[in-house]
């Protein structure tokens, strides 16, 4: 897949992963406080819940780099932090299939066979 395809592919996929965030009742109106935001922590976990950390972290700062035409990363894994976070969360099946898309976009993980839709 060319870099211009990956772009585009990762933007469809950012749109879906907001939607499935809406979709799952896991999307927020107001943003974590500026302590949370100055977490050092991967996903900034000891500050913010994960689906904070995607609408008000990943995916700004993945809009940013499509925009800008920057480079997009190429080490992700997204999926198992899904999956711990929402272990005890109905209906989220969408939002784990966006996610394991975007890791197989970015990443080249395989997508899981439960995550494909």
């Amino acid at each position: 897949m060319s870099v211009i395809n990956i772009a585009e592919k990762t933007n469809e996929l950012l749109i879906a992963l907001q939607n499935a965030l809406q979709d799952a009742a896991l999307w927020s109106e107001r943003p974590p406080s500026d302590h949370a935001f100055a977490s050092t922590a991967p996903f900034a976990c000891d500050r913010m819940a994960f689906e904070q950390w995607l609408q008000f972290v990943f995916l700004p700062q993945m809009r940013m780099l499509i925009e800008e035409k920057r480079p997009l990363p190429t080490e992700i894994a997204l999926l198992p932090m899904a999956e711990e976070s929402f272990s005890q969360h109905a209906s989220i099946h969408k939002l784990l299939s966006v996610l394991a898309q975007i890791d197989q976009v970015l990443g080249g993980h395989p997508v899981p066979e439960s995550c494909r839709g």
